[in-house]
Formats: C-alpha cells, structure tokens, sequence
C-alpha cells in the first residue's frame, strides 16, 4: 500500500481552531460474511467522505469534507501524525485535547488505545500510547534540565466518576439489566469542583495522579485501566466501552531558555503542559 504522506505543519493559531477528522472503519467478520455494501467511500487524498444512499439507478451521493479523513487502509501511525503537533504545545506548556467520538463498533477505543492487551504492538497500539512515547522521546531533549511527569485516568459511566488508576472492590452494576464487566466502585468519592480562587478551574477531588518516569511504566497503567474500564456486549461489538474516559498527562519541565546566559547568568524557563486523551461511549 501507498504510504500516506505525513499533513503539513500548522501554526500554533490555527491548531488552536478545532480540528475534525473522520475515520473509516474496515468490514468486520459478520458482514464480509454476509456481503454487506459499504454505503460510503473515504478520500484521504481530498479530505472527503462521499454517502451513497439508495441503489442502482436510484442511489444518491453527498460528499462532506473533513480536515482530514482515514480510510479503512489508513494506519494508526497515520491517524498519529494529526496528533503529533499537539505534543510541541505540551512541551511548551499549553493544554491540548484529543477525543473520539462515533457509534457503537466504529473502532473509537482501538483508535485511542490500540489492541487490548497488546498496547505495545508498533502497528497496532493506539493514539494514547503513541503520544505517551512521544513525550518521553521529547524528554530526551538536552535542553530539559528536570522533568516530571504524571498520569490520571478517569471514567464516566452513568454520571458516576470513577478512578481507573486505582485497586478498588468489585461492586455489581448493571447495564440493561445485564451485570457489566470489570465495574467498580470508587475508593474515595470523586467530586467535580470549580477553584475560582487559585485559578485551576475545574477539576476532579480526589482523583488519583501517577509519577511515571518512562512510557513502559504508563502502558502498565494503561492495561490495568483496561480490566476495569465499564464494557457490555451489544450486538454490534461483543467488547464495547460503555463509559466515557479521560486519560491526562501532565508534563512539567525547567528547560534552558533560548538565549539563555545575560551578564554571566543562566537563565531557565518552567512550564506545565496537559494532554487530555477522551475516548466517549458509543454515541447512540
């Protein structure tokens, strides 16, 4: 296959205008068997996504344009690269925030996160690790004098918080009336509270934050969150998320500053810089 070559760099300004891209599951199993007719077509060249509706002579075509488009053929590496500018803003200390949004079976948990299980798999992990590494290789930078970095995972399931990071008793739930898989209760009640007074905002009490000195360390946490992250089995995919959840990464760092020695003095700049990885329930 063609390699798809990598989007041109965007300033700082326009990556501060969302950006919407759209990606094409391939045919599972049950509808190769069946023959089923792909009902859109995806351009990666033009940015577009073309719905047939209809058939034969009678079908209809809407083209829609995206910022960018995956078809079925794209790989994750590809879908990273969209992301990848994110992670020089981090650096810098800004915030920046990646989710995935779409129905049931569409492919949203294996974009963010990969293959479960296999987290580490160069082809198939997902945007979460990949982005996790390219923090640490940007670590490596000489021109970090210290660094520290730290993990938070939080789920949301019914309106209820949860923290996926942390060793808590089972307790039955239910969804549809079926028990859900891996579901837990909290240790500590999670509360989501505004602190207009120091300036942090809104932020979740109590949720559990991880020092994590290298990516290996991170994708032990991310298989933990896996287990206990809320799933039921629809008819359209027996492993579905059922929650919504909320990776973040905080990066603090002390760096050289450019230009950095004035009269014999060495200067230094301190930044904290977050990256929010959201993977949603199915959006039916």
């Amino acid at each position: 296959a063609r390699a798809r070559p990598r989007p041109p760099a965007r300033t700082r300004a326009a990556r501060r205008v969302p950006q919407v891209a759209v990606r094409v599951r391939p045919m599972n199993e049950e509808e190769q068997k069946k023959s089923v007719t792909p009902v859109l077509t995806a351009s990666s060249e033009s940015n577009t996504v073309t719905l047939i509706r209809g058939s034969a002579q009678r079908s209809q075509q809407q083209t829609f344009s995206f910022d960018s488009v995956f078809s079925s053929h794209s790989s994750q590496n590809e879908v990273f690269d969209i992301v990848r500018p994110l992670i020089a803003d981090v650096m810098e200390g800004f915030e920046g925030t990646v989710f995935a949004y779409g129905q049931t079976g569409t492919g949203k948990t294996h974009t963010m996160e990969g293959q479960a299980g296999n987290l580490a798999s160069d082809e198939l992990k997902g945007v979460i690790p990949r982005a996790v590494e390219a923090i640490f290789e940007e670590l490596k930078n000489e021109r970090y004098i210290s660094s520290t970095v730290t993990a938070s995972y939080l789920e949301i399931y019914n309106e209820e918080l949860a923290d996926l990071l942390v060793d808590t008793p089972a307790a039955p739930a239910t969804y549809g009336g079926a028990p859900v898989e891996g579901a837990v209760t909290p240790r500590d009640a999670l509360r989501l509270v505004e602190d207009k007074k120091s300036g942090r905002g809104m932020f979740v009490n109590n949720l559990s934050e991880h020092e994590v000195e290298s990516s290996e360390k991170v994708l032990k946490l991310l298989d933990r969150a896996q287990n206990v992250r809320r799933t039921s089995e629809t008819k359209m995919n027996a492993k579905s998320s059922r929650s919504h959840s909320v990776f973040t990464l905080t990066v603090k760092t002390s760096a050289q500053a450019e230009n950095n020695e004035i009269d014999g003095k060495v200067f230094t700049t301190e930044s904290t810089g977050k990256l929010h990885l959201v993977d949603l329930a199915g959006s039916e």
